[in-house]
C-alpha cells in the first residue's frame, strides 16, 4: 500500500492537513517535513524494524514524527508524559527501544533513562546531514507493527499492545462507515498522541485527506475555544 501521507499529498497538495500552533500545514507542506525528518532520522541511525521511544507533548513535532518513524518502518513507542522517571523504565525495557526522543520540556526525564535508552533532542536532529528527496514515500506493509502503545496498568503491569497500519487502515474504514466522512472534516484532537485516540486521528486524517486540530492544551477552555474557532465537525473524548 501507498505511504498515507504521500498519497494524500499528491490527492490533496493544498489541502490543509494540520491546524496546531497558531498556524496550518498542508499535506504538501506536512510531506516535505516528514520526508526531511526521516531523511534526518535516517542520518542518526534509525532503520526499520527499531523501536523509537517518544517523550513529547502534543504538537506539530509530534506529528511530525509519527508520519517520519513510519516512512522509516521504524515502531513508534510513545511514552506517557504523566508517568514518573521510575514508571517510564517499564515499557522501556520490556520494548528495547534503543533511542528516545524528547525535547526541552522532557530533557530531563530523558537523560534519566540514558542507562536504558540514548536519549536525543528533535533540535539535535538537525545537525544531522539529509536528503528528503529519498524519503519522499515509502511502501506501507498493513501487517507490519506500527507502535507499542502500553495499557493503563490498572491490573497489573502495563502491557505493550503492538499496533499494525492493518489495526488503523482497519479502524479508519469502520470509522468512515459508521460515522461518515465529509471533504472538508475537521476533527479536534484533544486526546494525548502517546494515546491511540489521538494517534488514531493523525493516521485516519491522512486516509480521509481531512484536516488534523491540535489544541493548544487540553483543558475544557482551551477545546471550547478550538471547536468555535476552527470549524470542527468532529472531536474525540474520553
Amino acid at each position: 500500500m501507498r505511504d498515507w501521507l504521500a498519497a494524500a499529498a499528491d490527492a490533496r497538495p493544498e489541502g490543509i492537513a494540520l491546524l496546531a500552533a497558531g498556524r496550518s500545514w498542508t499535506f504538501a507542506e506536512l510531506q516535505a517535513d516528514a520526508s526531511a525528518l526521516a531523511a534526518r532520522l535516517r542520518a542518526a541511525g534509525v532503520r526499520a524494524g527499531d523501536r523509537i521511544a517518544v517523550l513529547l507533548p502534543n504538537g506539530v513535532d509530534y506529528v511530525r514524527l509519527i508520519h517520519a518513524l513510519a516512512r522509516l518502518g521504524a515502531v513508534l513507542v510513545p511514552l506517557n508524559l504523566r508517568l514518573t522517571p521510575a514508571e517510564l523504565r517499564w515499557p522501556l525495557t520490556r520494548t528495547g527501544a534503543g533511542l528516545l526522543l524528547h525535547n526541552d520540556e522532557t530533557a530531563a526525564a530523558a537523560q534519566s533513562l540514558a542507562d536504558l535508552a540514548r536519549p536525543l533532542a528533535l533540535d539535535a536532529l538537525a545537525a544531522y546531514p539529509a536528503d528528503p528527496d529519498d524519503w519522499c514515500e515509502r511502501p506501507l506493509d498493513l501487517e507490519a507493527a506500527q507502535a507499542i502503545i502500553f495499557t493503563s496498568g490498572t491490573s497489573g503491569a502495563p502491557k505493550g499492545a503492538v499496533l499494525t497500519f492493518g489495526n488503523h487502515f482497519y479502524g479508519a474504514m469502520a470509522s468512515a462507515y459508521r460515522i461518515g466522512v465529509l471533504p472538508h472534516d475537521r476533527w479536534l484532537a484533544p486526546l494525548p498522541l502517546y494515546h491511540v485516540g489521538g494517534l488514531a486521528v493523525v493516521l485516519r486524517s491522512c486516509l480521509y485527506t481531512t484536516t488534523v486540530v491540535l489544541p493548544p492544551t487540553h483543558d475544557a477552555a482551551a477545546i471550547s475555544r478550538a471547536l468555535d474557532a476552527q470549524a470542527v465537525t468532529l472531536v474525540s473524548l474520553v
